[in-house]
C-alpha cells in the first residue's frame, strides 16, 4: 500500500513538474504574429461600430421628431394630459441622446487618435 502511494506521489510530482515547464515554455514562445494587422483589424472594427452608433443616433432623432409631431397632434385633439406625459418622455430621451452623443464624440476622438482615418467615418465628398 505504501509503495502504491509513493509511486502515485512520484507520478503526480513528475507530471506537475513536466507540465509546469511545458506551460512556461509554451507561454514564452507565444507572440503575436503581426501586431500591425491586429491593430488595423481593431481599427476597422472600431470604425464599423462608430458607423452603427451614428445610425442608431439618427434613428433616435427620427423617433423624437415623430413623437414631437404626435404631441402637437394630441394637443390639437384636446388630449393635453397625454401630450404632457409624452413631452416629458421626449425631454428625457433628448437628455439621454445628448449624453450618448457626448460619449460617441469621446470614442471618435480616441479612435482617431489611435487609428488612421477610415472612409467609414468620414463623410463622402460630392
Amino acid at each position: 500500500m505504501n509503495i502504491r502511494k509513493a509511486l502515485a506521489g512520484l507520478a503526480l510530482t513528475g507530471t506537475l513538474t513536466v507540465g509546469g515547464y511545458a506551460g512556461v515554455a509554451n507561454a514564452q514562445t507565444a507572440a503575436p504574429i503581426n501586431p500591425v494587422e491586429q491593430t488595423q483589424a481593431s481599427c476597422d472594427k472600431a470604425h464599423d461600430h462608430l458607423v452603427r452608433l451614428h445610425g442608431r443616433i439618427d434613428a433616435v432623432k427620427d423617433r423624437i421628431a415623430r413623437a414631437e409631431a404626435r404631441v402637437d397632434q394630441l394637443r390639437a385633439s384636446g388630449h393635453n394630459d397625454r401630450a404632457d406625459r409624452l413631452a416629458k418622455r421626449i425631454d428625457a430621451a433628448k437628455d439621454r441622446l445628448a449624453k450618448l452623443e457626448t460619449r460617441v464624440a469621446a470614442i471618435e476622438a480616441r479612435v482617431d487618435a489611435h487609428c488612421a482615418p477610415s472612409t467609414a467615418t468620414t463623410p463622402s465628398q460630392p
